[in-house]
């Protein structure tokens, strides 16, 4: 396409050659004022999408209960991961508990030390001994009481639950050593012992589930 030019107008010459224009195009040679295009779309629509601020995520109507579902689960997981050592050191403390009532304190959490001992000696691969040593020994046995679901939690989620640990033993810690006040009751030794018995297993599940995800790692 070519405009030629003309005695009463400046030789400005416009070409296109074996192209393709799509969508509204004007051409002038001279234009005073605006441009205005009138045009009707039929069925089309207007959609605004949400991209969110700089740096921020767009949020949307299910966003909240997505991130409410997201806690529950994690939740739940964390319940699920401190069942068997909930279970279990209840069962041992009330066995002992149950055997010697009227045992003082340090004898009775003397005796959850060793059914915990005589356990784990009862799982341990024996073999391991020969190749890795004790301290393999001890290892191998308590990669035993992990659950796989519980090894395969994140771990982000393993940090999370050394947190919680850590303020339960500074809590049971710090009761023991303040000891009852006046209006108080002193708490039973049964309490003591079983808190003591399960923040040892769990502290010691989780710490050597993040031990082996960051030797993988």
């Amino acid at each position: 396409m070519s405009r030629p030019s003309s005695d009463d107008q400046p030789n400005v010459r416009n070409r296109v050659e074996n192209s393709t224009v799509n969508g509204q195009v004007v051409q002038a040679g001279s234009i005073s004022g605006g441009v205005h295009h009138h045009t009707t779309n039929v069925g089309s629509q207007h959609i605004t999408v949400n991209m969110g601020a700089p740096g921020h995520p767009a949020r949307g109507p299910g966003t909240a209960a997505r991130q409410t579902w997201a806690n529950v689960v994690l939740l739940a997981k964390f319940a699920a991961a401190m069942a068997p050592p909930f279970l279990f050191s209840l069962v041992v403390v009330g066995a002992v508990r149950a055997v010697t009532p009227e045992a003082h304190f340090g004898v009775q959490l003397f005796l959850v030390v060793v059914v915990l001992a005589l356990v784990m000696a009862a799982i341990a691969p024996w073999r391991v001994l020969r190749e890795r040593g004790l301290a393999g020994l001890l290892v191998a046995t308590l990669d035993r009481t992990i659950p796989r679901f519980m090894a395969a939690q994140p771990m982000s989620a393993l940090v999370q639950y050394c947190l919680y640990l850590a303020a339960w033993a500074a809590l049971w810690v710090y009761v023991l050593v303040r000891g009852p006040s006046a209006n108080s009751d002193p708490p039973e030794g049964a309490t003591s012992i079983f808190v003591f018995t399960f923040i040892t297993l769990f502290g010691a599940q989780t710490a050597r589930v993040i031990a082996r995800r960051r030797r993988v790692g």
